[in-house]
């Protein structure tokens, strides 16, 4: 019975051991081609830092998600699957780049099976496919999101202003002008452990989710015309409240007026009140019965 023991412990190590190095391998890929070499502001999702916490959170909370797995599987109709060509990189890094408008932001990563993507972006209802050299090219939402590929990796954009971006496709996939790894943006996005990273030449953020609680920590250089104004303590919010939300800016930016469904809000003209400073808090959950009313009536 002991040697069973034994046996068994160390299957279940070398087996932690092929995972850990299997992690290890994906995430050292997900960087190679990716980020352009004029990249500025930088985002990264660590996708397999978020799927582990998913699985933990499972672990502890086994009966809450099972009931979700169950309500999804008696939600969703059976649907034919369509072959992605690609799966999710262990690291998601979307960012700006120089000479291109802020708005547009950029995001590339390997890609598996050309053919089988090209269908799946079909299914997605991308059109308008048109080759540009060696690599095709695929738009939606009026050319706003621009997808370019070939045999073994994608560029997809977000192009709001829609211009012209052909060039930043062309350097990704076809001239390999990437980020060069000594880079100190590079090396400072690649070290970045957040579950959600955000880092420019003078930013660095970091998004972490735990338990249903976000927490949100870094450094950000304000722009001239925004000053915080108090430096003192953060206000004290109730431990039952479900949404917590304090903000200590004072800005002079001249702010266009704004509409929500039928709500109008006129940012300049209730700032002047505020004077820096905005505070939300939002009580907790509240169980609330339906009530069933009942008429009775005559012909």
């Amino acid at each position: 019975m002991k040697k069973i023991v034994i046996r068994a412990a160390i299957i279940v190590s070398v087996l932690l051991l092929i995972f850990q190095g299997f992690l290890m391998y994906r995430n050292h890929v997900s960087y190679i081609g990716v980020i352009h070499k004029d990249a500025q502001k930088i985002i990264k999702i660590r996708v397999d830092a978020l799927g582990k916490s998913v699985v933990y959170n499972a672990l502890k909370h086994p009966f809450y998600y099972f009931k979700q797995l169950e309500k999804n599987q008696d939600t969703i109709e059976d649907e034919v699957k369509i072959e992605k060509g690609f799966g999710l990189p262990a690291n998601l890094v979307i960012y700006t780049i120089e000479g291109k408008k802020d708005p547009t932001l950029f995001s590339s990563f390997k890609i598996a099976d050309a053919h089988s993507f090209k269908v799946y972006l079909k299914a997605q209802q991308f059109s308008n496919f048109r080759d540009l050299k060696t690599f095709q090219v695929a738009s939606k939402n009026d050319d706003k999101i621009s997808v370019a590929f070939h045999e073994n990796q994608c560029v997809i954009v977000y192009n709001p202003t829609k211009e012209n971006v052909d060039d930043i496709f062309t350097e990704l996939l076809l001239d390999g002008k990437v980020m060069a790894t000594n880079t100190p943006i590079f090396k400072k996005i690649k070290d970045a452990n957040a579950h959600i990273n955000y880092v420019s030449s003078t930013d660095e953020l970091a998004i972490n989710f735990s338990y249903g609680k976000i927490a949100c920590i870094g450094n950000m250089l304000l722009p001239p015309d925004i000053d915080v104004t108090n430096m003192g303590g953060y206000p004290e919010f109730s431990n039952e409240s479900s949404l917590k939300f304090y903000l200590n800016l004072k800005s002079s930016r001249h702010f266009e007026v704004f509409s929500f469904k039928e709500i109008t809000v006129a940012p300049d003209s209730i700032s002047k009140y505020l004077r820096g400073n905005i505070m939300l808090e939002f009580a907790g959950k509240t169980a609330q019965p339906d009530s069933i009313i009942t008429y009775e009536y005559t012909d």
